[in-house]
């Protein structure tokens, strides 16, 4: 344990959290009192599936300690695997195509590394794909922020890797645009952009009016066509630029800081209602 402690401390706290909820679990079979014994409301069916599996959606997507989606972040040995796209024709979410990554390609070696990587560790780590991209420098900060990002997966196929994304719809990437002080309208326009979202496969007038819509709702900038067309590696912003949309995409690795609740939300969001229940009617033991 003191070694699993050292080097996984997430998965020891939710091993106690578990161990506690066994104990709690033996006052199930106890008689009721007369007050537990008192009609309840009954829960609408799927209600209790909707709202964990709500959550953890909002938790996958809002993990503001991963600087992978906002910050301009410079290589070293503890940053995230990170590579741009090359020049060419944007497949993953505008043709649903995938992506075909050649022995001779220059990004080649950083995206078999990122297949290493989550083979290695596939439960705190994530591995995305953005698209089109943020870019600009504003209260001393440099951005390098996606707009779109989809998970994806990464397979070999002789000296090929084969790019896939996992997931059927792209997340709309918030935290470029947070700050501590979001106001009530902030978070209107936030609501409103997740609603407008676009569905795959992309078109360039559906990425042109969500777009649009964004540099409306927030003030940034379109620099790029959206057209599909892909650029290689931005240049860096040395000075105060205005955040810009800009036709490049990349794939990155992010960390899960939620992983395990993640984890037991999807669980109980896949349950049957009678199943979740009696837990939630036992002392609040989830508590």
């Amino acid at each position: 344990m003191p070694g699993l402690a050292r080097n996984h401390p997430q998965r020891v706290v939710h091993l106690r959290r578990l161990q506690n909820i066994s104990i709690q679990m033996s006052e199930i079979d106890k008689p009721l009192s007369a007050s537990e014994n008192e009609p309840r409301p009954e829960l609408r069916p799927g209600l209790v599936e909707s709202l964990t599996s709500a959550y953890a959606m909002l938790l996958k997507t809002q993990r503001t300690a991963s600087t992978a989606y906002v910050i301009w972040n410079k290589g070293h040995k503890r940053s995230h695997e990170f590579a741009w796209l090359e020049t060419s024709r944007e497949t993953i979410l505008m043709d649903r195509s995938g992506l075909t990554i050649k022995p001779e390609s220059p990004m080649h070696p950083a995206v078999q590394k990122m297949m290493a990587t989550m083979e290695l560790n596939p439960y705190e780590r994530e591995l995305l794909y953005g698209f089109p991209y943020i870019i600009g420098q504003s209260g001393g900060i440099k951005f390098r922020a996606p707009l779109l990002t989809i998970p994806i997966s990464i397979t070999a196929n002789g000296g090929n890797l084969i790019i896939n994304p996992s997931e059927d719809a792209p997340r709309f990437n918030t935290l470029p645009f947070r700050t501590e002080s979001d106001t009530s309208a902030r978070e209107l326009a936030f609501a409103r952009l997740m609603e407008q979202c676009p569905d795959l496969p992309l078109t360039s007038s559906s990425l042109k009016c969500f777009c649009e819509a964004v540099a409306r709702e927030l003030g940034v900038v379109i620099g790029g066509r959206l057209d599909g067309t892909l650029h290689g590696a931005p240049t860096e912003p040395k000075r105060q630029t205005p955040l810009t949309i800009v036709d490049h995409a990349a794939c990155f690795i992010a960390p899960k800081t939620s992983y395990f609740l993640v984890s037991d939300l999807d669980v109980i969001g896949q349950s049957e209602v009678w199943t979740i229940r009696p837990a939630a009617r036992k002392r609040e033991m989830f508590k």
